[in-house]
Parts: structure tokens; C-alpha cells; sequence
């Protein structure tokens, strides 16, 4: 199936001119390229403000293995999700493995935001700093708050100790 199949089947969104996958139309490509199956792992849970993260692993036949990360908190799903913030964090995770595990390099429809811009201000920062999954996974490996709650100064200090080489995002583990 190729990205013409996926529009007239409904799959592929457009949002402010740009497209984005459903989940589903992932799931029916990666099942097509060889998907046998998704592990999820809850890698970090706050009951209390709603956050939470999740990774996900899509195993191929051929045994490959491909990682996502998904993040869901009070600021990045919209009221109506909100409720459902743990399940919405696992399929933005879900969604990210399988972009990988099929080569799209789409975007899906899941990770955007509902309301508010200050997930995707973040993303941008990120990215200058070595990119936004690597530095959610850096937080959950060392424990450290998500990046959505950093103030100011916050993201001043871990930006300054980035650039001294005290903290190397690509040597994350987990």
C-alpha cells in the first residue's frame, strides 16, 4: 500500500495544509511490511498531573526491532483525551515505533496536540539541542521531570550543560 492507497482509504489527514497518518493506516502498513507484533512498557506515570510516558517496540518478522516514545500530559491532549491520557501516551509511543519500523516519515494524526503551542515550542527547542524523543528519554532514564514543565531556567542550564559536554543526549541508555 502506498501513500495514494492510505488517502483514498481515508487514513491520511490533512491539518492546516499538512498531512498526517491515523494510527490505524500505520498499523495496516507495518502489518503489511512484515509487523508481528508491539511491546509497551509504562516508563513513567504521574497520577496527579496527568503525565505520562510510554515506549513501544514494533518487532518485525525479521526479528528487527524499532523504538518510540510518547508522552501525554495536561498540556498536549485536550480536554476530552485527557481521561484518557495513559492510553493516548502508549499510542503516541505505538505511532512512533511504527513510523520508524515502516519508513514513514509522516507524522501521525495522534501526536498533535489538542490545544495550546507549548508542546510544539518545545519539540523546536529540542531539536536544535539533538532532538525531542532523545531528550524525553534522557528525563525518564535520569528521573528528571518532563521537559513541557522546565522553566526559563531550567532549559538555560540544561541547554549550558549540553554545550559544555556535560550531558552527550546520543550516550542516553536505557
Amino acid at each position: 500500500m502506498n501513500i495514494q492507497d492510505l488517502k483514498k482509504k481515508g487514513f491520511i489527514k490533512s491539518l492546516q495544509g499538512k498531512d498526517f497518518i491515523l494510527y490505524t493506516g500505520l498499523l495496516l502498513l507495518a502489518h503489511e511490511r512484515g509487523l508481528v507484533g508491539i511491546e509497551t512498557e509504562l516508563v513513567h506515570m504521574d497520577w496527579d498531573n496527568n503525565r505520562f510516558v510510554f515506549k513501544a517496540v514494533a518487532i518485525g518478522k525479521d526479528g528487527q526491532r524499532f523504538t518510540g516514545y510518547g508522552d501525554a500530559t495536561t498540556r498536549n491532549v485536550g480536554k476530552m483525551i485527557l481521561p484518557h491520557a495513559s492510553r493516548m501516551a502508549e499510542t503516541r509511543a505505538k505511532a512512533r515505533a511504527l513510523r520508524d519500523f515502516t519508513g514513514l516519515g509522516m507524522t501521525a494524526f495522534e501526536e498533535m496536540i489538542d490545544e495550546g503551542d507549548s508542546l510544539q515550542e518545545l519539540k523546536q527547542w529540542a531539536n536544535k539541542l539533538g532532538g525531542y524523543d532523545k531528550l524525553v528519554k534522557y528525563c525518564v532514564v535520569n528521573n528528571i521531570k518532563h521537559p513541557i514543565d522546565w522553566d526559563d531556567a531550567w532549559r538555560k542550564k540544561f541547554e549550558t550543560s549540553i554545550r559544555n559536554g556535560n550531558i552527550n543526549l546520543d550516550e542516553v541508555t536505557e
